[in-house]
């Protein structure tokens, strides 16, 4: 009768459930691990493309110069690396670097015969065709070398830059153009002009004044004075010693 005070160790052994049999695995269906995600390989730019981020990696270095130096504006400013052409259509018209001398106004006639209209469409073909080969073909026939168009681009930046001004506003900015280049031209210190020959006229002249003076009436024929003409001409040649007749 132990049974009733002793215990007996096989019973808890019994209730531990028994081992179920695990299949094998199998190492090619399990699931391989995640791979954490490459980042993007950059793709090759096309020159145009390289272009393009430069020009704009150059305006954020601008932004960023402009923000970290509040007391830039009192500092000179630099020139800019891009091309003359870009800066000029880029920069805003107040910046010292490309804005036009103002030129001294000069007497009322002068003034008076100053431009004050401008076509964009008119400055961009005339710009152009100094460009082509026909219109350099065409200055070196006219002037025996080749000529710079700089000066036609000029107009057409310069009338993109204000075309959205009208009135007597673009008026005066177009005549103070014109204003400009005239003087640096011709008026500025060693420069060469026509009234250093002959004195310009100040004022109009007053009707009757001009091709007052009396013409006589012919007494020949237009033959006859033909005639004389011709026998006067070659009796000065003859005395010159050029062109004497065998007679």
């Amino acid at each position: 009768m132990g049974w009733l005070w002793t215990s007996n160790s096989t019973p808890a052994a019994a209730a531990s459930p028994a081992p179920q049999d695990v299949p094998p695995t199998n190492p090619s269906s399990q699931t391989p691990p995640i791979q954490p995600p490459q980042p993007p390989q950059p793709k090759s730019q096309s020159p145009d493309d390289a272009e393009l981020q430069k020009l704009m990696d150059f305006f954020k270095a601008e932004e960023a110069a402009a923000a970290a130096s509040p007391s830039s504006s009192s500092q000179p400013p630099k020139p800019s690396p891009l091309p003359e052409w870009l800066a000029k259509m880029v920069t805003p018209k107040d910046n010292p670097l490309y804005r036009e001398p103002d030129a001294p106004r000069r007497d009322p006639l002068s003034e008076s015969l100053l431009p004050t209209d401008m076509s964009c469409r008119q400055a961009f073909d005339a710009a152009w065709a100094c460009n082509s080969v026909g219109g350099q073909w065409n200055a070196v026939y006219r002037y025996g070398e080749m000529r710079a168009c700089s000066e036609k681009w000029d107009d057409f930046w310069f009338c993109m830059r204000h075309r959205a001004a009208s009135g007597p506003v673009k008026e005066e900015l177009v005549r103070a153009h014109y204003r400009n280049r005239e003087h640096a031209k011709y008026y500025a210190p060693g420069k060469a002009n026509s009234e250093d020959v002959w004195e310009a006229r100040r004022e109009k002249v007053r009707p009757g004044e001009a091709f007052a003076e009396s013409i006589d009436l012919p007494v020949v024929a237009d033959e006859e004075w033909r005639e004389m003409e011709t026998e006067r001409r070659q009796k000065i040649r003859d005395g010159l010693g050029f062109g004497k007749t065998d007679r």
